[in-house]
């Protein structure tokens, strides 16, 4: 007995049935979360393999938008809101032509966290020089850059000149939210391409103007020359959430559409998702139809957008708890309230 040699007891050599516990633990097994849908006064409940299929499938319609998905565990066992924003709207990256703006197979839903991740976030922009220039946005190339808004960076704050791919802090928001997620829906979750307007932008050496912004380059090349990224969760732009230019102001407060070299017209910032109501900035939603303010803590939050403010170097665009659009300071803090695609 002292020499003898006792086998491990093992339940299962593959490894298979303690992988399926491991999935199931986390939230990764077919029907183990359940996720309640509500819309008005309908509420149903599925389960988490119905949802990405009910998703990916098509069966959502322009009825359902706005509907809440409340679903448990989803960061750090908290449970939170998600809302239908849009359908069939956000192009794949993998499929994507390359033009000026995305040409490809679409993502059947768009979703939006409607309950903040993260309640305070840095921008993450660069300090910059002192400097002052004008900024082409949506003007087309007939009009001098002398007529068009000019913007001065100051080095009290930082620079919203290169844009929502120079917002590290924003974009490592959006990296750790994903990194949060559980397996079964960081999967599904599609990368889709977003398109980004940028005010100084460099271009292969050209230098049509002082600042070579994305709407010089569209103007003058018919080429975004980088302006876009590809990303599984992202900011909504203001013309996403339905700000329109005011025809009333002389120049745009933030990025919307610019003429190319053919003179068809150009979204910088990609289009407005079903969803939202279309106003200008500035100017606050309806009482009984605010379509825009997301929650932290139950409590109505500011949100940044992924849209620079283009009037002055020092701010960003944000949406607040009023469903108001306007521009907070480049260094304060704010909520993320991503979207994404499945």
């Amino acid at each position: 007995m002292a020499n003898e040699i006792t086998k491990p007891i093992i339940l299962d050599e593959t490894g298979k049935d303690i992988a399926q516990a491991i999935r199931e633990l986390s939230g990764g097994g077919g029907g183990s979360v359940i996720i309640t849908l509500t819309k008005g006064e309908s509420v149903r409940q599925v389960d988490n393999k119905t949802f990405l299929a009910m998703c990916e499938s098509g069966l959502f319609t322009s009825d359902d938008l706005g509907t809440m998905a409340s679903i448990p565990n989803l960061i750090n066992g908290q449970t939170m809101r998600i809302r239908l924003i849009g359908l069939n709207h956000d192009v794949l990256s993998n499929t994507d032509l390359g033009e000026l703006e995305p040409n490809g197979v679409k993502a059947k839903t768009t979703w939006q966290f409607y309950d903040m991740p993260f309640q305070k976030v840095n921008l993450g922009l660069p300090y910059e020089e002192e400097k002052t220039g004008h900024v082409r946005s949506s003007q087309p190339s007939d009009v001098s850059i002398d007529d068009c808004a000019e913007v001065t960076v100051t080095t009290d704050a930082p620079s919203n000149m290169h844009g929502y791919t120079s917002a590290v802090g924003l974009l490592n928001a959006m990296q750790e939210i994903f990194n949060s997620l559980p397996n079964w829906l960081k999967n599904a979750i599609k990368t889709v391409r977003k398109d980004c307007f940028i005010s100084e932008l460099s271009a292969n050496g050209y230098n049509y103007e002082n600042f070579d912004s994305t709407g010089t380059l569209i103007a003058m090349e018919s080429d975004r020359y980088g302006s876009c990224i590809n990303a599984k969760l992202f900011c909504l732009s203001a013309t996403e959430i339905g700000i329109i230019p005011n025809p009333q102001e002389t120049f745009n407060a933030f990025p919307y559409k610019i003429q190319d070299g053919n003179g068809d017209d150009v979204m910088l910032e990609g289009t407005k998702y079903e969803y939202f109501n279309e106003t200008y900035p500035y100017t606050s939603e309806p009482e009984n139809d605010k379509r825009r303010p997301c929650k932290y803590n139950d409590q109505d939050w500011d949100y940044w957008l992924r849209s620079p403010y283009l009037l002055e170097g020092g701010s960003w665009g944000s949406c607040n708890g009023s469903g108001y659009v306007g521009n907070d300071g480049t260094d304060g803090n704010g909520g993320v309230a991503p979207a994404f695609c499945i």
